[in-house]
C-alpha cells in the first residue's frame, strides 16, 4: 500500500530524503543512501537505496504517504533497519500501532520490525526514532492488508486467442536500434529498442532506459464491454520501478507495479472491460531514470472458470507475518442455549495450502485434537474429547471432526493453524502467506458429525430436515421379496429409550409391512411382519446400547422368521403367513402409513432376496463393511 517504502523514488543520495519521507525532530543528519554512502559502508536491504539517520534521542524520520484504509480492517506493517550504534524505536505517530523497541542483540545486522494492527481512523504514518543516540539505516517499509479469509470461489481460465501482436518481440525492429513491430514509444524515454541483453524466452526482448512516466506500449487492442481478460508480462527491472498499466481507464482499468530488481518477474492481473473500445497495454518507468526489459506480453480473454466443489465454496485462512511466535486462528461466536452435559460436534472440510497442520479446539470443555491434513493422521489430543476423526476426500481435501461433552450451556469452537501436530504447535512464527482452505464448517448438538446442513444464509443456524427416501420402489421392484426376503439396516437411535421409530417395507399402509423399529423400552429393537393388519411375527431384542451403530436384519419366509444383530441370529419364529406377490410398493422411514417417523442415524438400508445363514452372518457381521460390498461379492442385485 506504500509506494516509496523502498526509498527508491526521489531525493538525492547523501543530500536529502526520498519522496514522502520527512524528518521527525532534528537528527544530526539524514538522507537517501546507497552502498557507496558513508565511505562505502552504506547498507541497503533491497533495491538500490535506503535512508540513513544519525540522531539524538527521539529524532529520526517518518513516512508520510496518504492512503485509504478500511475502518476495522486488519493490516500488517513491516520495516527493516540496520543499526550501526544505539537502538531504534518504531511506532505509528498517532499510536495506531504501538511502539516497538529494537533488540540490542540485533545491532550490526538487518532487523525486521513487524506487527499487525486494526485500523481505526486517521492517517497511518510509520516513524523511526533514535532511542538515545543512534545511527541506523531504514529500508523496505510496507503496509499490507491481512484478509484472513480469502475466497477463491472460481479460478478464471484464459483460453481466448492472443490479442497482443508480437508480444514475444521476435518480429521486426533492429537490435539496439529500434523497437520490434507492433510496439511504439510512450512519451520520450532516453532509449528503447529490441534487445538481446536480457531475454526471458526466445531470442529478443525490449529494453527501456526511461525517465519518469515514459516507456513503451503495444498496438491498440480491442476490448469488449463486460469481458474479463488476463494481462501478463515478464519484466527484468534494473533499478527503481516499472508499471504495467492501461492507456484508457474508461475502457479497461488495471495497474501492476514491480520493484523487484535483478531477476525476471511475472506481472499478472485480471481486468474486466467497462466499455468496448481500443486501448493499449503500457509499460512505464516510475522514478528518476529506471531501466528495464520486457518479454512475453500477453492478453487473452477469460473463456471459462475452473474450480467448483469445495474450491468453489472454500475460504483461505492465512497466517499473519510475525516477529515473535503467535497464534493464527478463527473461531465461532460463543453459542448458548445448549443443554449442560450435551455432546456437541464440529466438522470442517480442510485442505493444506502452505500450512499442513491444524488444531480443532472446543473452549468450554478444553478439548482439542491436532490433525495432519497433508497425510491424514491424528496428532496430540488435548483434554477429553469423546470422539474425533479425519477422513480423506478427493484432491487433497479432508473432513475433520471433533466431539466434546459440554459442562456448561455454551460452546465455542476454534480452528488453529499449527506448525506440527505436537502439543503447543499452534504457537509459531507465521510467514504472512501460508494457510489452509476451509469449507462447510458445521457445529451441531450431536454425538457425531452428520451430513451437511446448508443454511439459507451463510453463518446462520438451521435445523436438520429429516432424510426421506425418494423413488423408494414399486410393485415390480419388490415383486420378488413379498413372500420371502431380508430387510436390512445399519442404524443407531438418538437415545436408549423413548419413542417409536420405524423403518418399513410396505404397501403404503400399516396393514402389510415388514418393519424394524425402536420402542420406548430401554435399548429395545422390535421386528415385525404384518399381513392384513395381523402380526405374523413380532420379535423384541435388547441391544447393549442402541445409540451405537448396529447391523440389524429381519429375514422372513413362510413359517420362517429370524432377527440378526451384528452377525448373530438372536431370535427365530417358525410360524407365520407371508404376503402375496405385488404387495410391497415402497421403503420408508416410518411405519408404512407416514406416521411414527424414524429418528436416528442411518448408515445403510437395503432389501435383499432370502439369504442363507452364512450370507446373513456376512451381511450383518464384520466380514463386509457395507451391504454393497456383500452384493458385489455374491453377485446380488441391490433393490
Amino acid at each position: 500500500m506504500l509506494t516509496n517504502g523502498g526509498c527508491e523514488t526521489g531525493g538525492t543520495v547523501n543530500v536529502d530524503l526520498p519522496t514522502s519521507w520527512v524528518l521527525s525532530g532534528t537528527p544530526s543528519s539524514s538522507y537517501k543512501a546507497n552502498s557507496s554512502s558513508n565511505g562505502a559502508t552504506g547498507k541497503v536491504h533491497s533495491g538500490t537505496y535506503s535512508i540513513y539517520v544519525d540522531g539524538s534521542h527521539n529524532t529520526g524520520v517518518l513516512l508520510n504517504e496518504p492512503h485509504s484504509y478500511v475502518a476495522g480492517g486488519t493490516y500488517n506493517v513491516s520495516a527493516w533497519v540496520w543499526t550501526v550504534s544505539g537502538t531504534v524505536r518504531f511506532a505509528e505517530v498517532s499510536n495506531i500501532f504501538p511502539e516497538i523497541l529494537q533488540s540490542t542483540s540485533t545491532i550490526g545486522a538487518w532487523y525486521q520490525f513487524n506487527q499487525t494492527f486494526v485500523y481505526t481512523s486517521g492517517a497511518v504514518i510509520p516513524r523511526f526514532r533514535c532511542n538515545g543516540n543512534a545511527v541506523f539505516y531504514v529500508d523496505d517499509v510496507s503496509i499490507t492488508t491481512i484478509d484472513g479469509f480469502e475466497a477463491p470461489k472460481e479460478i478464471p481460465v484464459a483460453n481466448g486467442v492472443e490479442l497482443v501482436e508480437n508480444g514475444d518481440m521476435e518480429s521486426g525492429g533492429v537490435v539496439n536500434v529500434s523497437l520490434p513491430d507492433n510496439w511504439s514509444l510512450y512519451n520520450t524515454p532516453t532509449s528503447a529498442y529490441k534487445s538481446t541483453g536480457k531475454v526471458y524466452d526466445g531470442t529478443y526482448s525490449i529494453y527501456v532506459d526511461g525517465v519518469n512516466d515514459s516507456g513503451v506500449l503495444t498496438d491498440a487492442i480491442s476490448w469488449v464491454e463486460g469481458k474479463t481478460y488476463l494481462i501478463e508480462a515478464y519484466v527484468w527491472l534494473v533499478d527503481e520501478e516499472v508499471r504495467m498499466m492501461r492507456t484508457n481507464p474508461s475502457i479497461i482499468d488495471f495497474q501492476v507495479i514491480s520493484t523487484t530488481t535483478g531477476q525476471w518477474t511475472k506481472l499478472s492481473t485480471y481486468a474486466t472491460a467497462a466499455s468496448s473500445g481500443s486501448a493499449s497495454v503500457r509499460f512505464m518507468a516510475s522514478g528518476t531514470a529506471p531501466t528495464f526489459y520486457i518479454d512475453n506480453v500477453s492478453v487473452k480473454e477469460v473463456t471459462s472458470y475452473s474450480g467448483g466443489g469445495f474450491e468453489r465454496e472454500a475460504y483461505k485462512l492465512v497466517e499473519s507475518y510475525d516477529a515473535i511466535p503467535s497464534v493464527h486462528f478463527a473461531q465461532t461466536a460463543v453459542i448458548g442455549g445448549i443443554t449442560s452435559g450435551a455432546s456437541v460436534t464440529t466438522s470442517i472440510y480442510v485442505k493444506a495450502d502452505g500450512r499442513s497442520n491444524i488444531l480443532l479446539f472446543e473452549g468450554f470443555s478444553s478439548s482439542g485434537v491436532y490433525y495432519d491434513i497433508q497425510n491424514g493422521t491424528i496428532g496430540y489430543v488435548l483434554g477429553t474429547p469423546t470422539d474425533y476423526s479425519i477422513t480423506a476426500l478427493a484432491n487433497g481435501w479432508y473432513r475433520c471432526t471433533l466431539t466434546a461433552n459440554i459442562a456448561t450451556t455454551n460452546a465455542q469452537f476454534n480452528i488453529y493453524l499449527a506448525s506440527a501436530t505436537t502439543n503447543g504447535a499452534n504457537t509459531y512464527t507465521g510467514d504472512g502467506t501460508s494457510g489452509i482452505y476451509i469449507a462447510y464448517a458445521q457445529l451441531e448438538v450431536s454425538s457425531y458429525a452428520s451430513s451437511l446442513m446448508l443454511p439459507t444464509t451463510e453463518g446462520s443456524t438451521t435445523s436438520r430436515v429429516a432424510d426421506a427416501i425418494t423413488n423408494a420402489g414399486n410393485q415390480s421392484l419388490f415383486s420378488g421379496v413379498n413372500s420371502s426376503g431380508v430387510l436390512y439396516a445399519e442404524i443407531a437411535a438418538w437415545s436408549t429409550s423413548g419413542g417409536d421409530g420405524y423403518l418399513s417395507l410396505s404397501d403404503g399402509t400399516a396393514n402389510n409391512r415388514a418393519t424394524l423399529r425402536y420402542t420406548a423400552v430401554l435399548n429395545n429393537l422390535a421386528c415385525q411382519y404384518v399381513v392384513g393388519g395381523v402380526n405374523q411375527t413380532s420379535m423384541d431384542n435388547t441391544l447393549s446400547d442402541r445409540t451405537l451403530l448396529h447391523k440389524v436384519a429381519l429375514r422372513y419366509a413362510l413359517n420362517d422368521f429370524s432377527v440378526w444383530v451384528d452377525g448373530v441370529e438372536v431370535s427365530t419364529d417358525a410360524t407365520g403367513s407371508v404376503l402375496s406377490p405385488s404387495t410391497f410398493t415402497t421403503l420408508s422411514f416410518d411405519n408404512g402409513s407416514s406416521v411414527a417417523n424414524f429418528y436416528g442415524k442411518t448408515k445403510a438400508l437395503g432389501v435383499f432376496d432370502y439369504l442363507s445363514d452364512d450370507e446373513m452372518e456376512l451381511l450383518t457381521g464384520d466380514s463386509y463393511a457395507t451391504y454393497e460390498a456383500l452384493a458385489m461379492a455374491e453377485d446380488y442385485i441391490i433393490l
